[in-house]
């Protein structure tokens, strides 16, 4: 099987990366990511609520 790497890819409009083996990057025009390890773990963890934001949606409803 062959080595996968993650890529940034474009497909159908939208900007994402994907772990892709080196010939399938070729054809899909990727670009190999740098080093990046905490970077999009950092942006899951800033979608926490906080108690405040909770009763500001109890209390839209």
């Amino acid at each position: 099987m062959a080595d996968l790497r993650e890529y940034h890819v474009t497909v159908n409009g939208h900007n994402t990366i994907m772990n892709l083996s080196e010939d399938d990057a070729a054809r899909l025009g990727g670009t190999l990511v740098e080093h990046e390890p905490n970077q999009k773990r950092a942006d899951a963890q800033t979608k926490v609520r906080t108690p405040r934001n909770k009763s500001d949606v109890s209390s839209v409803g």
